[in-house]
């Protein structure tokens, strides 16, 4: 695929709406990791 063939304002949407949902199943794994820590072993 060239440079030409591909324009990032094409997929700016669905890039974005993915990076979301990346970084929220981050955030909501580091959640779980933390209360999984703390409880009692």
């Amino acid at each position: 695929m060239s440079c030409s063939a591909y324009r990032f304002a094409d997929y700016k949407n669905h890039v974005i709406d993915l990076l979301c949902r990346v970084t929220r199943v981050s955030v909501e794994t580091q959640r779980i990791v933390e209360a999984m820590r703390e409880l009692p072993r």
